[in-house]
């Protein structure tokens, strides 16, 4: 039995949401869909965002470039936090994947943004690197974890002092993404 990508995310996005529809009483999901090029190949991605009643994000990626034998294939489905940041949900970047953001960097005294970076590695998608930003705009200071999960090579800055680390953590599949991951080497900064 073939399922449809809408059906997919519709169920899960049930699945997600039921326990705040159930005390909420009432509530309903934003759904967005777009597309976006990847490098010079013609390969292109499709991406769904559903924004849950208790605001947070799935997320349902959907490859038929690179996927010519089954157009249409569902890469991955995910849920990550909110996305209050100045970024698109995902953006193509300057690798030939693409970015996932998510945080607030607007909200307040406090800014934290998340960017998850994919990579397509032996015919899946990877969680390929992960970079962290952190201010506090009355003391005036920052912070930022870069990571690269390829390799386990960490850029620590902290104001004006810049460390490299090497992590434990490394790339792992896009569809094992959740909202709570943070490389470890981060956890003290």
């Amino acid at each position: 039995m073939k399922f449809s990508f809408k059906l997919l995310l519709t169920l899960y996005l049930l699945f997600c949401s039921w326990s705040v529809l159930s005390e909420q009483g009432k509530g309903t999901a934003e759904v967005v869909t777009k597309s976006f090029s990847l490098g010079n190949d013609g390969s292109s991605v499709t991406y769904t965002v559903a924004i849950t009643p208790n605001r947070n994000r799935v997320i349902a990626l959907e490859n038929s470039s690179r996927h010519s034998d089954n157009p249409g294939k569902l890469i991955a489905l995910f849920n990550v936090g909110m996305n209050q940041t100045s970024f698109d949900d995902i953006e193509p970047n300057k690798y030939g994947g693409f970015s996932i953001y998510s945080g607030c960097d607007t909200c307040g005294r406090f800014s934290t943004v998340i960017e998850y970076k994919i990579a397509y590695r032996n015919d899946k998608y990877l969680v390929a690197g992960y970079t962290l930003s952190e201010a506090d705009r009355v003391e005036a200071s920052f912070k930022i974890c870069d990571v690269n999960l390829l390799t386990g090579a960490a850029d620590i800055t902290v104001n004006d002092e810049s460390s490299r680390k090497k992590g434990d953590d490394r790339a792992f599949s896009l569809d094992e993404l959740d909202s709570d991951y943070k490389p470890k080497v981060c956890l003290g900064m």
